[in-house]
């Protein structure tokens, strides 16, 4: 969904507002604190969105791409002080936003995962049974021109991406070159220059306590990469699959057995824009995956719940055997 610059600029005032106010005062301490080289994923709490304001809650709910964006731009904007003292890098710094706390009715099982669910943040629990080796994704690639001598920088966007226009187009970055001559030159790709990013593939399956009684739980197929994470479900009479991507930080934070929580943004994949498919794959794009302890079954009892034990079995008729 195409969004003006107006909606953006009211998007961005309205979370820095939060992170100024008094409910989101200590993540700005959290992000200077924890700024480093290695990448930063800021795990935001919807309570405290709420306390500041509910309506955008709902809204953040119901379509959480377009707050996703802007909103990393402007915790970034947040650290970019720390990083230009520091020294530590003139780039932007590497910083993600994930969301925690209560979804409400947006707090769903693989089997409760619908249509209707589309294009919403949701939140995804089970276990997991198995995980993929962790892979490498190119972001952007960086060419070298021995014609022209110049630096070429190429975006790789897909459909798991949040900026929707740079899925629809290839974008290219050039440095004093025109259409023309970056057709005609001979480009040799520069790999230590260009940026990567890790995902990789998990199962998850639903929580054998949640499956409705008389059902077996349902599987849920997980795609884990560093900086998100997606969830495919596809819908069969006998089982319903949903495939989740997580990405850079996210990748090998789990393993098979772990009961998990991951959030994300549940969407269809669509990777032909020419042609709009009938029945098409759905994915979660997680933007936080976190583990579940597993539940404590064991009865803790005081003398007083012993003693209520004892009067309701004495106050039980005995039967007499035949």
């Amino acid at each position: 969904m195409h969004r003006n610059d107006s909606s953006v600029d009211e998007d961005k005032t309205l979370f820095n507002s939060f992170l100024e106010s008094k409910c989101g005062s200590n993540y700005i301490a959290r992000l200077r604190s924890s700024f480093g080289t290695k990448p930063f994923r800021m795990l935001v709490d919807l309570n405290d969105i709420r306390k500041f304001d509910a309506n955008l809650v709902s809204r953040l709910l119901r379509r959480p791409s377009s707050f996703i964006t802007s909103w990393t731009e402007v915790a970034a904007s947040k650290i970019q002080p720390v990083a230009v003292e520091s020294a530590a890098s003139a780039a932007t710094p590497q910083i993600y936003i994930g969301f925690t706390g209560a979804f409400g009715a947006h707090q769903l099982s693989p089997r409760d995962l619908r249509s209707t669910h589309l294009g919403t943040l949701v939140c995804v629990e089970g276990v997991v049974t198995r995980c993929s080796v962790s892979q490498t994704k190119i972001v952007r690639s960086v060419h070298w021109s021995a014609t022209t001598g110049q630096l070429t920088s190429r975006e790789h966007p897909d459909v798991t991406g949040f900026d929707i226009d740079c899925v629809s187009t290839n974008h290219d970055r050039r440095l004093g070159q025109s259409s023309s001559e970056l057709d005609e030159a001979s480009h040799e790709i520069e790999y230590g220059l260009s940026v990567y990013k890790d995902h990789q593939i998990l199962t998850i399956q639903e929580a054998p306590e949640c499956a409705p009684l008389g059902q077996l739980p349902r599987s849920v197929l997980k795609i884990a990469s560093q900086l998100i994470l997606f969830v495919f479900a596809k819908s069969t009479a006998t089982n319903r699959q949903v495939d989740v991507f997580i990405e850079n930080d996210l990748v090998d934070s789990v393993k098979p057995g772990d009961r998990v929580r991951c959030a994300g943004v549940y969407r269809a994949l669509i990777h032909n824009l020419l042609v709009f498919p009938r029945v098409s794959r759905t994915a979660v794009l997680a933007n936080s995956l976190t583990k579940r302890a597993s539940e404590d079954v064991t009865l803790s009892l005081n003398l007083g719940d012993i003693e209520n034990i004892k009067a309701i079995v004495s106050s039980i008729p005995q039967v007499s055997p035949c």
